[in-house]
């Protein structure tokens, strides 16, 4: 865990997996949360509205597609 304190009063804490994978930013009680497949590369990013968006990968690790909140998706070559 790393808190990052500012003037202002506004913090940002940071959690992190074993592997050194952010794992949340919780910034002013809002929290996003990051997803990783079993190589590494970033799945899914849940924000504090809790819409996600998932992210696909072939299997060297290139991405192939984005899937947003609404169903649209971006697709990668």
């Amino acid at each position: 865990l790393i808190l990052k304190k500012y003037p202002n009063g506004r913090k940002i804490e940071y959690e992190y997996d074993n592997i050194g994978h952010r794992t949340k930013v919780i910034d002013d009680e809002k929290t996003t949360s990051f997803e990783y497949d079993i190589f590494g590369n970033i799945s899914k990013i849940t924000f504090p509205n809790s819409e996600s968006v998932q992210y696909l990968y072939d299997p060297l690790g290139k991405l192939l597609k984005l899937t947003y909140p609404d169903n649209s998706e971006i697709y990668y070559s």
